[in-house]
C-alpha cells in the first residue's frame, strides 16, 4: 500500500504541475490501481486520476508511457477518454498515473441484473452493440482489454433518444500483469460473461441454436449482434410507421361515420337537438371481414351496453351490424333519447340527447324558463361511467388494443358549460358559448384495458 502522507504530498504536487487540484479518493479502487477525484482548473470539470500501484522500473515505465500514448488517441464514444498522464515521485519511488474523464453512472456490478433484463430486447441489444464497439476500438487501436467484466462496463447517465451510453473503463491495467497468451481472453469473457449480462437465456438460445456463436471469432460475433440489433430497430420503426398509418385509417373510419350521422343516418329516430356521441374503435376494425363474437354480452347487456344517461325503456336486439340497445321511446312521442350499437368489427357507437337538452333545473338552481346550459358534473359522471363500461365490453368480446376514443357534440351552438357552484352558494361560473354547432374533442389512444378515465 501507499504511504499516504508522503504519497499525497507528491501526488498533489504532480497534479498542480498539470493544472489539476486533488479532491478526494474514490471508493472504487481496483486491484492494480488507486482511483481519485481531481478537478481540472482549465476545463472546470471533475476528472478521475488512476494511479497504478506497481512502482515504476525502467522496463514497465516504457510500457506505461507507450500504452498511455496509444490510449490518449482513442476518442471513441464507448471508451473512457484518457486525457493526460504523469509520474509521481516520492522518496525513492515513482508511480505512474492517468487522468480520465469522470463518467456519471453505474457499472454493471452495481445494477440489478433482474431489473436490467426486464428492459426491452432492442434496448439491451443496443447496449450490447455499444459494448462490442468499444471493445473493438481497443482491439484495433491498442490491444486486448484483458479484464472485461461487469465492473469495467459502465452505463453512463449520458443518453441520446433515451438510450444511455455504454463506456468501457479500466483500459490496459491487467495487461501489465499477464504474459501474452494465444487465447483471446476478451472473446472468452464476452461469450461466457457479457452475453448473459445483456441477453436472457431464452434469447441466447434462440440465436445460438446451432452453437454458431461459440465458434465465431470476434469480428463475426460482433457483426451478428449488430445485425440482430438493426433487425429489431427496423421492426420497431416499421411498427411505428404502421401505427401512424393505422391511426390515420381509424380517423378516416370515424370521419366517414360522422359524415353519415350528420346526414341523419342514425340507427333510430333521435330528435334534432344537442347530442353527445361516444365512439370507441378497436384496431380490429381495420381488418377486412373481422367478426367478433358478441353473444357473450347478449344476456347481460345492461352490464355492457347501457346508453349514456338512459333511465328507461332499454331493450336489446340483433341487427345487421351486431347488437343494438335503444333508450326509449319517449312516453310522449316516438322519439328515442339514445342508443348503443356494438359492431362486430370491434367498434361501439353510443349517442345520447337526454343529458344536454335545455333545462329549468341545474346544480340545485331553478330557472323560470329552460336555459341552454350543460351541467358539467353530471355530464362528466355519465361520460366516465359509459367509457368504463364500453371498454369492459370490448375487452369481454376479445377486441384488440389499441382502442381509440372519440367524444363529440353536435348542435352545441350557444350552449354554455356550467361548472359546479361554489360551496354554500348558487354562484357558478359558465364557459363562453361556442359559435359553431359541432365540437370534436381530440382523439384518445387507449393502450390498456386498465386505463383510468
Amino acid at each position: 500500500m501507499f504511504r499516504m502522507i508522503d504519497f499525497l504530498d507528491a501526488f498533489k504536487s504532480a497534479l498542480d504541475d498539470k493544472d489539476y487540484i486533488y479532491l478526494e479518493p474514490m471508493n472504487k479502487s481496483g486491484g492494480w490501481a488507486e482511483i481519485f477525484y481531481v478537478f481540472s482548473q482549465e476545463e472546470k470539470e471533475v476528472r478521475v486520476a488512476k494511479v497504478y500501484k506497481e512502482p515504476l522500473g525502467r522496463i514497465n515505465e516504457d510500457i506505461y508511457k507507450s500504452d498511455a500514448k496509444k490510449l490518449m488517441k482513442i476518442k471513441h464514444e464507448n471508451v473512457v477518454k484518457i486525457i493526460d498522464k504523469g509520474i509521481i515521485e516520492y522518496g525513492d519511488k515513482k508511480k505512474f498515473f492517468l487522468i480520465l474523464e469522470h463518467i456519471r453512472g453505474k457499472n454493471f456490478e452495481e445494477i440489478d441484473s433482474r431489473l436490467f433484463l426486464e428492459k426491452p430486447y432492442n434496448e439491451r441489444l443496443n447496449y450490447f452493440v455499444q459494448t462490442l464497439e468499444g471493445i473493438n476500438e481497443f482491439r484495433e487501436n491498442f490491444d486486448l482489454h484483458r479484464d472485461l467484466h461487469p465492473g469495467n462496463i459502465m452505463l453512463s447517465d449520458e443518453d441520446i433518444n433515451k438510450i444511455r451510453k455504454i463506456k468501457i473503463i479500466d483500459p490496459g491495467s491487467s495487461r501489465y500483469y499477464y504474459e501474452p497468451e494465444d487465447e483471446d481472453i476478451d472473446l472468452y469473457s464476452i461469450k461466457k460473461g457479457l452475453l448473459n449480462l445483456f441477453l436472457r437465456p431464452e434469447e441466447i438460445k434462440k440465436i445460438n441454436e446451432s452453437k454458431v456463436l461459440e465458434n465465431l471469432e470476434f469480428p463475426e460475433f460482433r457483426e451478428i449482434i449488430k445485425k440482430l440489433s438493426m433487425e429489431e430497430e427496423r421492426k420497431i420503426n416499421f411498427g411505428h410507421k404502421n401505427s401512424e398509418i393505422n391511426k390515420e385509417k381509424i380517423n378516416f373510419l370515424f370521419q366517414d361515420r360522422l359524415h353519415e350521422l350528420n346526414n341523419g343516418e342514425y340507427h333510430i329516430n333521435i330528435p334534432d337537438q344537442i347530442r353527445m356521441l361516444i365512439h370507441m374503435i378497436s384496431i380490429d376494425a381495420l381488418i377486412a371481414n373481422r367478426s367478433l363474437d358478441l353473444e357473450i354480452v347478449f344476456n347481460n347487456f345492461e352490464d355492457y351496453l347501457k346508453p349514456p344517461g338512459c333511465t328507461f325503456g332499454r331493450e336489446i336486439e340483433r341487427n345487421l351490424h351486431g347488437l343494438f340497445v335503444s333508450c326509449g321511446p319517449d312516453p310522449y312521442s316516438d322519439n328515442y333519447v339514445g342508443y348503443v350499437q356494438l359492431y362486430r368489427n370491434g367498434m361501439i357507437e353510443a349517442i345520447d340527447s337526454s343529458l344536454l337538452k335545455p333545462t329549468t333545473h341545474l346544480h340545485g338552481r331553478h330557472y323560470n324558463k329552460p336555459v341552454r346550459k350543460l351541467g358539467m358534473w353530471y355530464l362528466e359522471k355519465n361520460i366516465i361511467r359509459s367509457c368504463v363500461m364500453y371498454l369492459k365490453t370490448l375487452e369481454k368480446i376479445g377486441a384488440s388494443l389499441p382502442i381509440f376514443l372519440y367524444l363529440s357534440f353536435t348542435h352545441l351552438r350557444d350552449y354554455k358549460i356550467s361548472l359546479v357552484p361554489y360551496e354554500d352558494s348558487f354562484i357558478s361560473k359558465d364557459s363562453d358559448a361556442p359559435k359553431r354547432d359541432e365540437i370534436l374533442l381530440p382523439r384518445i389512444k387507449i393502450d390498456s384495458f386498465e386505463v383510468d378515465f
